[in-house]
C-alpha cells in the first residue's frame, strides 16, 4: 500500500482560521516499525486514527468491548449481508434502540451484548432482535459465552481494556467501502490484501478542540457564540494529524505486541 493524502474531503471555507487549513483530511500509510496499515480521517474537524490487524491476529474480528480469549472469541467478523440496515420493530426498547429507526447489525450485536439494562427480555436475544439468532448462527453462544470471562462485568481481556491510545478505543470494525472517500478504507494495491479489522479512537473528547464546523452553524444563531461559554473551552487543544500519527505509531506497537503474545 502506498502512501496517500486526500485533500478537501471536507469544506473548511467557514471555519476559523488555524493549523488544520493546510492539512488534508485523510491519509492512509503503513507502519515502519510493525508493517501494520494506518489511517487518518477527519470526522467532521476533529481526526480519528486507525490501525488494522490482519486474519489470524488474537483481536482480529473482536469488537473492543469484548472479551478476547479463546474461549469467548466469536467465529468471523459479520458480513456484509449482515451489516445491511433493517428497521426496528415495535417491540424494541426506546430507552436502548428507539422504534422504527435503522442502524446497523453489529450495533444491534453490541447492545445485546452489553445486556441492556432497559430491556426486561436483554437475555432474551429472540425477543429483542426477532431472527437475528438465526441469521447470525454464533450469536447465542457468543453472548452465554460472554458472561464466562471470569471477571465479571469488567474484562481485562478486551481491547479496550488491553490497549492505551488518546480517548481509549471507541471503533471496531471492517472497512466501510462506500463511494465516499472520507471512509474508514484503504486504498489497496494488488497483493496488499484487504481483509483487515480496525481498532480507532478519536480526538473529540473534554480538551480537545472539536468544534469548528458545529461552530459555524451556532454563530449564525447566536453572535455571541464565541464568548457565550469561555469556561468550556479552557485549555482545549487541537490534536492536530502529526499527533494522530504518533498515537497510531504507538497503537500498532501494542497491537503487533498483542499478536506475537501466546
Amino acid at each position: 500500500m502506498k502512501y496517500k493524502e486526500w485533500y478537501n474531503l471536507v469544506d473548511k471555507t467557514e471555519w476559523e482560521r488555524g493549523e488544520w487549513d493546510g492539512e488534508p483530511d485523510k491519509v492512509q500509510w503503513v507502519d515502519k516499525d510493525t508493517g501494520l496499515f494506518c489511517l487518518a480521517v477527519r470526522a467532521h474537524s476533529h481526526w480519528c486514527g486507525y490501525v488494522g490487524v490482519g486474519e489470524g491476529h488474537k483481536f482480529y474480528g473482536v469488537e473492543y468491548d469484548w472479551c478476547s480469549l479463546p474461549t469467548a472469541k466469536p467465529h468471523g467478523v459479520l458480513t456484509d449481508e449482515e451489516l445491511e440496515p433493517i428497521v426496528l420493530g415495535d417491540k424494541e426498547c426506546p430507552e436502548c434502540h428507539g422504534t422504527g429507526h435503522k442502524t446497523f447489525m453489529r450495533k444491534y450485536v453490541k447492545v445485546i451484548l452489553k445486556h441492556c439494562k432497559n430491556c426486561k427480555d436483554s437475555g432474551r436475544i429472540d425477543n429483542v432482535l426477532p431472527n437475528l439468532a438465526a441469521k447470525i448462527p454464533w450469536l447465542k453462544e457468543r453472548i452465554e459465552k460472554r458472561v464466562e470471562c471470569e471477571e465479571g462485568s469488567y474484562c481485562s481481556h478486551s481491547p479496550e481494556s488491553m490497549l492505551n491510545v488518546h480517548g481509549g478505543i471507541t471503533f471496531t470494525g471492517v472497512c466501510q467501502e462506500t463511494p465516499d472517500e472520507a471512509t474508514i478504507c484503504l486504498l489497496v494495491e494488488e497483493g496488499d490484501g484487504d481483509k483487515v479489522f480496525w481498532f480507532g479512537f478519536d480526538c473529540a473528547h473534554a480538551g480537545d478542540k472539536w468544534s469548528m464546523a458545529s461552530d459555524v452553524k451556532m454563530r449564525k444563531s447566536y453572535p455571541d457564540w464565541d464568548t457565550r461559554y469561555p469556561q468550556m473551552r479552557a485549555g482545549e487543544t487541537y490534536k492536530n494529524l502529526v499527533y494522530v500519527q504518533e498515537e497510531c505509531k504507538s497503537l500498532a506497537k501494542q497491537l503487533k505486541a498483542v499478536g506475537e503474545s501466546a
